[in-house]
């Protein structure tokens, strides 16, 4: 949250009292920052920071990161999915966290982030659903299986596939015509022989019309 005026947060001094909890986040003016009227509680955890976080504006991503950027690999470092249909896992994250290692802060990424909707610093806009999105494995590393969400926002015929380190096919995972909404396979680091496959590192491949996205995923016996 950066160059928002008067202030980044504010909570409103009529109403119920406010509840907000924060991590990794960039926030500017930090904590001190946050304006309460004292009508609330700010639970202010680990990995938070108060630093410009260089944009890159422009181009077609200009939310992405500058190389210098301190939001790069500042971000939650675990592979962490929360389904919000989920009852036992009450967090209702959109989307899991995108790294293997180390995630940036922010829904861009650094600067080699691509495929994300293009808006200007100074457009007022909704961003849209992408046609097709494809979740980081979790866990991650794994033994011995692994799951694979994904969500399409219309009916497609889709094809997961999982390559090893030198670019041969594993294992074909889904084949098939599926409808629109979220979706999840489980690989059990079996090989299409139905024999288990060393430890290393894999990709998983994701096609469906003229989409394709690979990525990597790390299996550790």
């Amino acid at each position: 949250m950066w160059n928002d005026s008067p202030e980044e947060i504010y909570f409103d001094e009529y109403y119920e009292p406010n509840s907000i909890t924060i991590s990794y986040s960039d926030i500017q003016g930090g904590e001190a920052g946050i304006v309460t009227n004292n009508n609330g509680t700010v639970n202010w955890l680990e990995g938070n920071i108060d630093s410009d976080p260089l944009f890159d504006g422009i181009g077609g991503y200009p939310y992405s990161l500058l190389e210098d950027s301190p939001c790069i690999d500042a971000g939650n470092s675990d592979p962490i999915y929360y389904d919000p249909e989920d009852p036992n896992n009450p967090g209702h994250a959109l989307y899991p966290a995108m790294g293997t290692i180390i995630n940036d802060m922010g829904a861009y990424g650094g600067p080699n982030a691509i495929g994300w909707p293009s808006v200007g610093l100074d457009d007022n806009v909704i961003v849209q659903t992408p046609e097709v999105f494809l979740h980081q494995n979790y866990p991650n590393p794994f033994n011995p299986t692994t799951t694979i969400n994904y969500s399409l926002k219309e009916n497609s015929k889709v094809s997961i596939n999982i390559y090893n380190i030198k670019g041969q096919k594993v294992k074909q995972l889904v084949s098939d015509q599926l409808p629109a909404g979220q979706h999840s396979v489980v690989w059990n680091g079996k090989d299409d022989n139905s024999k288990s496959v060393s430890s290393g590192i894999y990709f998983y491949n994701l096609k469906t019309g003229n989409f394709q996205k690979v990525r990597k995923m790390i299996l550790m016996k």
